[in-house]
């Protein structure tokens, strides 16, 4: 091996593993966006059936983004010595509206016969009766994501994209700076962070002006409270409500009796292939 290839491991070696964890829907693009910036040529780049993590040796030193993973799907995997991860979760009711809008509309054209099957039932079925499909067949195991690292309690870095929303700067600067020990500058961070955006990426549209035909769709926090119909509403809190109390999200109807958070939502042993997750559109707000 030559001195400079050497040399280059050595400072592979020296930098922290950074792995991104996280569910569908909960802005893994933007967050990704952030870190290719910042982190040039020690990105993993994404693969949509998870290979790149799951089929080949954790690289020491790079950075993997939006690994869509339990937590003991991510544990059976062996990390290098200093690994750094943090787990961003969002609200599950905004997560469902966002996927809904996603699936039916603003996703690139389906390459799968089954989505596109689904595509095409959600535009003739009306929004209660599809809202209803995407909570029992497409919310499950992104619940099961999120009850799994919440389970683990404080000793895991867990972040909320709303909190990411409300103060990005500061959150970025902590989380990849702080908890990451990305060796960034902070003014080089921060004009990453300011480029990622929702205006900058959508041409100066505002948070709150709502393009269904854009995976920028809305960009705000709680659009479930307008775009959730309530008999939806009331299941999901239902079924995964106290996966939402323990993320620190209030639930609709406080009275409302949830599975016990113990119970893992089931979920296949591994991440499902590309034919299967061609069927979770990408993840923007």
């Amino acid at each position: 091996m030559d001195t400079a290839s050497a040399r280059r491991l050595r400072e592979a070696a020296a930098r922290p593993t950074v792995l991104h964890l996280t569910h569908y829907k909960a802005g893994s693009q933007w967050v990704y966006a952030i870190l290719r910036m910042i982190a040039g040529r020690r990105i993993v780049a994404p693969r949509a059936d998870l290979s790149q993590f799951l089929d080949a040796p954790i690289a020491a030193g790079s950075v993997y983004p939006t690994l869509y993973l339990t937590r003991s799907q991510f544990e059976a995997a062996e990390m290098p010595d200093g690994s750094r991860r943090f787990v961003v979760i969002r609200d599950l009711r905004d997560t469902l509206v966002s996927a809904y809008y996603s699936v039916k509309i603003s996703h690139r054209p389906f390459e799968i016969a089954a989505m596109r099957r689904l595509r095409a039932e959600l535009q003739e079925l009306d929004e209660l009766a599809g809202m209803a499909r995407m909570l029992d067949e497409w919310l499950p195991l992104n619940a099961e994501i999120q009850r799994s690292w919440l389970a683990a309690g404080p000793t895991e870095r867990i972040v909320r994209y709303e909190d990411l929303i409300e103060d990005d700067e500061e959150c970025f600067d902590e989380l990849l700076r702080g908890h990451c020990g990305l060796r960034v500058s902070r003014l080089r961070l921060r004009r990453a962070v300011r480029r990622a955006r929702f205006e900058r990426q959508t041409g100066g549209r505002p948070r709150g002006r709502e393009d269904t035909s854009s995976h920028h769709r809305l960009g705000i926090v709680g659009d479930w409270r307008r775009a959730l119909p309530e008999p939806v509403l009331n299941d999901l809190e239902r079924r995964f409500g106290t996966i939402l109390t323990t993320g620190g999200y209030k639930l609709h109807r406080p009275e409302s009796t949830a599975a016990g958070f113990g119970e893992a939502v089931r979920t296949p042993e591994r991440p499902r292939k590309e034919s299967e997750l061609e069927s979770d559109p990408t993840n923007r707000p």
